[in-house]
C-alpha cells in the first residue's frame, strides 16, 4: 500500500524503540527493500539508539535462539 513508507524512516524506527522499551522480552525483524541505503539506515539506528540492538549474524555461524538474543539484547534482525 502506498502508505508504506510514507512517514520518514527515523520515525517509524523510533515507533518500533519506543515499542522495544515497553516490551523488554520482544525481538523485531526489519525488511529493507533492495535500493535502502546502508549508510542512511545505520545512521537512523544510531540517532534513535538502536544500532547496539541489532544483531549482526555471521555467515555459517548457528543462529542464536531468541532467548539468547534477548539476554544480549540484540534484539532487532
Amino acid at each position: 500500500p502506498c502508505t508504506l513508507g510514507s512517514i520518514p524512516h527515523v520515525d517509524g524506527l523510533q515507533e518500533i524503540a519506543d515499542f522495544l522499551d515497553a516490551h523488554p522480552r520482544e525481538v523485531f525483524t526489519i525488511i529493507y527493500q533492495d535500493d535502502a541505503s546502508t549508510e542512511d539506515i545505520v545512521a537512523d539506528l544510531e540517532a534513535v539508539g538502536l544500532a547496539a540492538m541489532v544483531y549482526g549474524h555471521e555467515e555459517g555461524a548457528p543462529w542464536p535462539t531468541l532467548a539468547e538474543m534477548i539476554d544480549a539484547n540484540t534484539r532487532i534482525v
